[in-house]
């Protein structure tokens, strides 16, 4: 139980540190991105589609979600379980949810912080383009973590 518990304020720490980064990263890079950011391009190589609402939609999403996310963890109760709940049960699979949740959200605030960093860097230079890699290595993570908390939450009904 003091490793569940341990681990859920080490992910919960690291995940507000990742949070204050992309505040960070929006505030300096915001004002200094062009108006479009080359997201779509023509036949003739000139850009289409995009803008800096891209870049703010992206903050508010991650912002957003950690919040989101935050708040669900204050109130476990909100949650669907994937065991029966009961009296015995009930502190360890509110733990057992609180650090799939803590873990959840450092990925989504890591899959924010890299999306945020490629546009910027699309933005800013013409020749730079991301890669998906880091994205599709996250989201393994995400399903990852919640398919390992469905299994361990079923052994320890």
């Amino acid at each position: 139980m003091g490793k569940i518990k341990f681990w859920t304020g080490m992910m919960e720490v690291f995940s507000f540190f990742v949070l204050i980064t992309v505040i960070v990263f929006f505030a300096i890079s915001y004002t200094t991105l062009p108006e479009r950011i080359p997201m779509a391009f023509s036949g003739s190589g000139e850009p289409v589609e995009g803008g800096k609402i891209y870049f703010l939609i992206t903050f508010w999403l991650g912002f957003c979600s950690y919040g989101l996310l935050f708040i669900l963890k204050r109130f476990p109760r909100l949650m669907s379980y994937p065991v029966k709940i009961t009296p015995e049960n009930v502190d360890l699979q509110a733990r057992l949810a609180k650090l799939m949740l803590s873990i959840l959200t450092l990925f989504c605030m890591l899959i924010i912080l890299v999306v945020l960093y490629d546009l910027y860097a699309r933005a800013t230079s013409s020749a730079a383009r991301g890669s998906v890699i880091p994205v599709v290595v996250l989201f393994a993570g995400i399903f990852l973590d919640v398919g390992i908390y469905i299994l361990i939450a079923k052994k320890n009904k």
